[in-house]
């Protein structure tokens, strides 16, 4: 009873930590296969493949060489047929516009979509819309993770679009403590890396967590930190990475601004961080955010996509801002959370409460076996 989750990337993030984790918790046979771009390195180096090859997970990667590669097309279906599984799960625009034009319909097909807006280029957005006109029709069912989403997909779609929110393991108590005590010990070794004094320690400690893409906006989170006297670190990689960089550099924001890069096992170190900034453009419901209130690090997000659904309560309104705001208005809000340190302490203890009763992985794991036993494909 095997079950295909499909993803093109070249990097571990939101959706791909969402499987991974949430997955490799349960008992279900299933095995992740990758299309693999090969202007973006080789599975040798591929964070995903060596992430996958480090939790035991089985891994099949095929070599992709363009936006439309037929060769790879054709050998996603010889290996679907001789797979022969139970369903397939395709994640976002590329692998499930592959998995349609392979023509395989073997088994039922469902789609994720992690994000409908904020795609990063013309020709990405152009096959968006494709995708949404033309591939996700032939899928037996389309997941989205905000609301926001499902009311878009639902106009083309009707009630194949269903909404499955984005749910992972938090740390119980006592794993929350011991997480508390490497906070130090981080940030040393975080200012170390960044070439930071050790007067950078005391300061109030924000984290950029994500990729470095032009939908995330990096250059709004420098803007930030050009106005507020924080350090900021950026946790991530991306396109973006140079740029930001020299950027960092010609504004001569070195000893309190760096990029860190790709940071294994991130998501038990965020409260190292006093705060996590969100500033993206668009967003399905990130991942990052729910790791950092469930460890009690409250976030300062743009009021995006699913992002208002994790503060859904006038408790939490405080962790939102308005998405045309000026960095000046978040970098007053920061400013406000570091000189009250209580207040953003508490803020940090209600998201946790809130986030570990709506957005369990336990809970996301019982809706999509929910969804999978409607499509006649029984996990256990």
């Amino acid at each position: 009873m095997k079950i295909i989750q499909l993803f093109n990337s070249s990097l571990v993030s939101g959706p791909e930590n969402l499987i991974l984790r949430n997955l490799s918790a349960s008992s279900w046979d299933w095995e992740l296969w990758n299309l693999e771009e090969t202007r973006r390195g080789e599975a040798d180096s591929n964070p995903l493949a060596l992430e996958c090859r480090r939790l035991g997970i089985r891994y099949r990667g095929f070599s992709v060489s363009s936006r439309f590669d037929r060769q790879a097309i054709a050998k996603l279906r010889a290996a679907l047929d001789e797979a022969s599984p139970s369903l397939v799960h395709a994640h976002d625009v590329k692998a499930s516009s592959y998995l349609n034009w392979s023509g395989y319909l073997g088994a039922p097909r469902v789609s994720t979509h992690h994000g409908i807006r904020g795609r990063p280029d013309f020709k990405t957005r152009l096959l968006e819309k494709y995708y949404r006109l033309w591939v996700l029709r032939n899928f037996d069912c389309v997941l989205s993770v905000s609301r926001e989403d499902q009311g878009v997909l639902s106009r083309g779609l009707g009630s194949k679009a269903r909404l499955l929110r984005n749910g992972i393991p938090f740390p119980s108590a006592e794993e929350l403590r011991r997480f508390q005590e490497q906070r130090e010990p981080l940030r040393s070794a975080w200012a170390a890396r960044a070439k930071w004094g050790s007067r950078s320690l005391s300061k109030f400690w924000v984290g950029f967590v994500g990729r470095l893409s032009a939908e995330k906006n990096p250059f709004f989170a420098l803007d930030i930190a050009t106005q507020s006297d924080i350090n900021l670190v950026f946790i991530g990689d991306g396109i973006l990475r140079a740029s930001l960089e020299e950027e960092i550099r010609v504004r001569g924001l070195g000893s309190r601004v760096a990029c860190l890069g790709y940071e294994p096992g991130m998501n038990e170190k965020l409260s190292a961080l006093d705060v996590v900034l969100s500033v993206s453009d668009a967003e399905g419901l990130p991942l990052n955010l729910l790791e950092a209130a469930g460890q009690s690090t409250p976030f300062l997000a743009k009021a995006v996509g699913g992002i208002p659904e994790i503060s859904d309560t006038p408790a939490l309104s405080e962790t939102l801002l308005d998405a045309n705001d000026l960095p000046l208005v978040f970098a007053a809000r920061l400013s406000q959370w570091n000189k009250y340190s209580v207040r953003r302490q508490q803020l940090g203890a209600k998201l946790r409460e809130r986030v570990v009763a709506e957005f369990s992985d336990v809970a996301w794991r019982a809706q999509l076996e929910a969804i999978y036993k409607e499509l006649g494909v029984s996990v256990c």
